[in-house]
């Protein structure tokens, strides 16, 4: 290590402490991905999934309803609503198939739909015969109505002909044999009417009840009829009578047959009753199985994110606890690296700012800090050289100052002789100066007489002249 550059020592260690943060963000980024792909998943396979089911589930439910009750009623709006929640079922079913379809992971809403539809087809047919036996049923109650009608009405016009003989018979002052006979057909046809009205409440009753029993019960009441029939057939003598006997008896069988039809119908329409409600649990056991893979699909998926979502916070954790660790040593290693060879160098400086040229620095490296320390060796190398050359010099200073100062003595009693001379010399001068001023004095004198000679001579010139 001592051998490797400075740059190199410090870029090494930030490169690695980049290197953990893109491991730690590379693993990090994984399991996100991870996150990612899960809560895709949820978002457009399994919640849908369950979105489906529980869709199809509800209108599976509300189409049982409708049926029930269009069974029960026998009311058109029921049979729109019914019809109408069938076509959504099949329409969810369709919607789910073409899911599972698009992901084939999907395995238990892929075999869910195929029991479903096959249900539904089911259902369907069994709803196809509950309105075509509800339908029957409402022929069988018209037959029931044009019998009873029928029934009624020759009894009404029998009992009507009778009365009037009736009154006839006493006004004349007929025999109380004739008038026993008439008293018994009319006690007769009172009972066959009692016994028709009895037979229709009751057919009523099971109906309002939801009874067959009561049907069953009211069929005893025919063999009566027959009796009455018989008993008034023989004291009946009017051909008009003997007809209107017939046709209440051919009204009553009437009703007996459409009484037997609607029995039968009844029966039957609990039958497919039965199976349509079992298809229909069978359904929404299909729609319940494929909500509930849903949902644990949903469940697992959401347990293998937190799982991820651990592992990435657990990695996170111990990767930048390993990460602070390595940077720690890696900061402690590059400052001993860096601050102990300065430290030596400053110290091998603060020896020279002394004076001790005696001083080593003991850093023997390659890198910046080495060079920086060979060349303080060097330039300690050099100084030692110029401090003896300094000291040859300064030795040879010293002899020739001696020299100088011997010198310098002679030069000093030279002087102070030429002094002395000076000072003679210096009198002279003054001496000389003082004749010099006063022979300048003179000179002015001279000049000034010159002058005014001149002036004379000149005046007398100018007299002459």
């Amino acid at each position: 290590m001592k051998n490797i550059k400075l740059g190199i020592k410090i870029g090494g260690g930030f490169g690695v402490l980049i290197l953990i943060a893109c491991i730690l963000g590379g693993m990090a980024v994984f399991n996100m991905k991870g996150v990612e792909g899960d809560s895709i998943r949820l978002a457009k396979e399994y919640v849908p999934e369950v979105g489906m089911a529980n869709e199809i589930e509800r209108s599976s439910l509300l189409a049982m309803y409708a049926w029930r009750g269009y069974a029960f009623t026998e009311e058109q709006t029921f049979l729109d609503e019914g019809r109408k929640k069938l076509a959504a079922v099949q329409q969810g079913l369709g919607v789910a198939e073409k899911h599972a379809q698009t992901y084939p992971s999907l395995v238990k809403l892929k075999e869910q739909v195929v029991t479903a539809k096959g249900e539904v087809a089911a259902y369907v047919a069994l709803s196809d015969q509950t309105v075509e036996v509800v339908e029957a049923m409402h022929n069988d109650r018209k037959a029931l109505d044009q019998g009873a009608a029928l029934y009624m009405k020759n009894c009404a016009d029998y009992l009507e002909s009778q009365n009037e003989a009736m009154k006839r018979e006493m006004a004349e002052g007929a025999s109380a044999e004739k008038l026993s006979e008439r008293l018994d057909k009319i006690t007769w046809l009172n009972d066959i009417i009692d016994l028709g009205n009895d037979t229709r409440i009751k057919v009523w009753r099971a109906q309002a009840t939801r009874d067959l029993k009561l049907v069953e019960a009211a069929m005893d009441n025919f063999p009566k009829m027959e009796g009455l029939f018989d008993k008034l057939k023989t004291v009946t003598r009017q051909e008009v009578n003997l007809k209107q006997i017939a046709a209440t008896r051919e009204a009553a069988m009437q009703y007996k047959t459409a009484m037997n039809s609607l029995g039968e119908h009844w029966k039957e329409l609990d039958q497919i009753n039965a199976k349509r409600a079992k298809s229909g649990q069978d359904v929404l056991a299909a729609a319940q199985q494929t909500a509930e893979a849903g949902l644990e699909g949903t469940q697992k998926i959401a347990d293998e994110a937190v799982q991820n979502l651990s592992t990435a916070s657990t990695v996170m954790i111990g990767g930048l606890t390993v990460g602070v660790l390595i940077g720690i040593f890696t900061a402690v290693f590059l400052t001993k690296a860096i601050t102990v060879p300065v430290q030596k160098g400053v110290d091998f400086a603060r020896k020279l700012a002394q004076g001790d040229l005696t001083a080593e620095v003991d850093v023997n490296q390659k890198d910046e800090l080495g060079i920086l320390a060979q060349a303080l060796r060097e330039m300690v190398a050099k100084l030692r050289e110029v401090v003896s050359e300094v000291q040859s010099a300064s030795d040879n200073v010293a002899s020739g100052s001696e020299e100088l100062s011997a010198s310098a003595e002679q030069l000093s009693q030279g002087a102070t002789e030429q002094a002395a001379s000076v000072e003679e010399v210096s009198s002279s001068m003054e001496e000389m100066s003082s004749n010099i001023r006063q022979n300048a004095d003179n000179a002015t004198q001279t000049e000034k007489i010159a002058l005014k000679a001149a002036q004379d001579a000149q005046a007398g010139g100018q007299a002459v002249v």
